[in-house]
């Protein structure tokens, strides 16, 4: 996970995030007085289990961030301006974002935003908690399709099964992070799905198609549109991809 990739990440989602007003980005605290290198050493030695940091694809200059402050002269050791100008991608995406619930909704790319989003939180100091929310369910052998709502929030963070192959007849599952960063607080949920249909979970004939509408030929985390809109009038903002049909 290069920084040029957490750079573009954030500039992406920045772009997209219309309550942001200004350029101007707010400061938030930084762990340690520590040089950069020794910052990179030390997280590299305790921090094992940074918030869904792949610490594998993580360098050091991604590791830097989090001693980088975003205003003010930065410290001498750094030698350019890669680790700034991503820090500052970060805090000024989650201060536009402070305060609002905003849900990514979509496949591998929205999981991957999801995941990259906490790490950087994380890397940047932020407190990050994350859980489970609500999975929705298709009803097997229904005369009518349609679906339930199953609370996983008292589920522990790990144990929901997100494979496609254990989820044949789950519509999308929705996980949640719990940002704090100084006095900013962020909730980030991902809505987990592969593809929309209008009704029906799946498709395999033209008489099928005819009756159920759009419809899709995926066999997992398949989600009725309407169930998908329904569920982001909950949010402030939502970021999507819109699946296959």
């Amino acid at each position: 996970m290069a920084t040029g990739i957490l750079r573009f990440v954030a500039f992406c989602l920045s772009e997209g995030v219309s309550a942001l007003r200004s350029h101007n980005t707010m400061a938030f605290w930084h762990p340690g007085d520590n040089s950069p290198q020794q910052e990179a050493d030390a997280a590299r030695a305790t921090d094992r289990n940074l918030k869904l940091c792949r610490k594998k694809e993580l360098s050091d200059s991604d590791l830097r961030i989090r001693a980088t402050p975003a205003g003010g002269d930065p410290p001498q050791q750094l030698l350019g301006g890669a680790e700034r100008r991503a820090s500052a991608l970060w805090e000024t995406l989650f201060h536009a974002w402070s305060g609002k619930k905003v849900l990514l909704a979509g496949d591998s790319l929205m999981d991957q935003l999801f995941q990259v989003a906490v790490c950087a939180a994380s890397l940047l100091g932020g407190a990050v908690e994350l859980s489970n929310v609500v999975r929705f369910d298709w009803v097997p052998n229904a005369t009518v399709p349609g679906g339930k709502q199953v609370n996983i929030s008292d589920v522990r963070w790990g144990d929901v099964m997100s494979e496609a192959s254990r989820n044949q007849n789950t519509q999308a599952i929705v996980f949640r992070a719990s940002i704090h960063m100084g006095n900013q607080s962020i909730t980030l949920d991902y809505f987990r799905h592969y593809a929309l249909t209008s009704r029906c979970q799946i498709c395999t004939t033209r008489q099928e198609e005819a009756s159920c509408g759009a419809c899709s030929i995926e066999t997992s985390l398949v989600t009725p549109i309407d169930t998908l809109l329904s569920w982001a009038k909950k949010y402030d903002q939502l970021t999507s991809t819109s699946g296959t049909t």
